[in-house]
């Protein structure tokens, strides 16, 4: 997977347009996953949410909107263009221990036979096999 630093300018550059993918929402410290506690065992990957689209540059540039970040000193924009956004903003202490700084982006793209939706079932079946539950910010 490729992972994306949405703190950085330019950071969805060399993100495919208009093409299937899998991307799933990781928090870091000093770049490195950061682990969360699950109901069975730990997520070692710090895995936020998990996701797909048909249209990846544009769906990880609409997740970065939805993140938090400082709109001038000491006042945050708490964006909702998207799902992660929405929740995260129904939990005040979200933005105070998930700022953007820690927030990774990973992607694969996918081929255009694959079924996206089946693919995503799939990987958070897994998830939930593994820890017990859905990352934080998906739906089941």
């Amino acid at each position: 997977m490729i992972t994306v630093n949405p703190n950085k300018e330019n950071y969805n550059n060399d993100i495919p347009s208009g093409k299937n993918g899998y991307y799933q929402v990781v928090y870091t410290e000093n770049d490195l996953p950061k682990p969360l506690r699950r109901l069975f065992q730990d997520d070692n990957e710090g895995v936020l949410y998990i996701g797909i689209t048909s249209r990846l540059q544009e769906r990880i540039a609409e997740i970065v909107k939805s993140l938090p970040f400082e709109k001038r000193p000491g006042v945050l924009y708490k964006g909702d263009s998207h799902q992660l956004g929405k929740k995260a903003k129904k939990i005040n202490t979200f933005f105070e221990r998930f700022y953007i700084t820690g927030i990774r982006i990973q992607y694969e793209v996918l081929s255009d036979d694959i079924n996206i939706k089946d693919y995503e079932r799939n990987k958070i079946n897994k998830y939930i096999e593994s820890h017990g539950e859905a990352p934080p910010f998906n739906s089941i």
